[in-house]
Parts: C-alpha cells; sequence; structure tokens
C-alpha cells in the first residue's frame, strides 16, 4: 500500500499507509516486544490496542 501511495507524490498518505503497516505488524507481535514473553492479558492489550488503532 506505501508503495502505491508513493507513486501518486503525496506525502502525508505515505506516512499514513506506513503507520497502518507498521501497526499491522506490531499489534500481533511481529514487530516489537516478543510475544512470547509476554502473558496473555499483554498479549490480549496489545492485539486490541492494534485493531483499535486501525479503526481509528
Amino acid at each position: 500500500m506505501a508503495r502505491e501511495v508513493e507513486r501518486i507524490g503525496d506525502d502525508n498518505a505515505v506516512a499514513g499507509a506506513r503507520a497502518r503497516m507498521l501497526l499491522s505488524h506490531d499489534g500481533p507481535g511481529e514487530r516489537g516486544p516478543a510475544w512470547w514473553d509476554q502473558n496473555d492479558e499483554e498479549g490480549r492489550d496489545r492485539w486490541a490496542a492494534g485493531l483499535w488503532a486501525l479503526g481509528s
């Protein structure tokens, strides 16, 4: 998505696309603190925060 937006040349859209991409990886635990080091509650909080941020 970010590459498609880059072709348009809209810097704000590129920044938004990159932020959403980061959230989509960070929320489920692909990036950031290792998900296996978190207990169930911390994992649910992280996933919920990621979903909320993507929906806003």
